[in-house]
């Protein structure tokens, strides 16, 4: 549904942190999460970030800090071990 609207990068970024991530990371508090789904869910993210396209901008660029050039996008996988 979000995937429609004309978001920047972002703000979907935003949404993904705000949206998803959250009910995700309180369903991982709980079950154990498998490598598999979380490769898929952080591919997930980049093609929603990048509306299916091929991204712009290397991964580790956008998981990076905003205050040194990142653009803030979460990781699931640093997410799911930080628990």
């Amino acid at each position: 549904m979000w995937s429609s609207r004309d978001l920047t990068l972002y703000g979907k970024i935003n949404m993904v942190k705000s949206l998803a991530l959250s009910k995700l990371t309180f369903v991982a508090t709980v079950l154990p999460i498998p490598k598999e789904f979380i490769t898929r869910v952080n591919k997930q993210i980049v093609g929603f970030a990048w509306s299916q396209k091929n991204p712009k901008i290397k991964r580790t660029t956008m998981i990076g800090d905003r205050k040194k050039g990142g653009l803030g996008m979460p990781d699931f996988e640093v997410i799911n071990n930080a628990r």
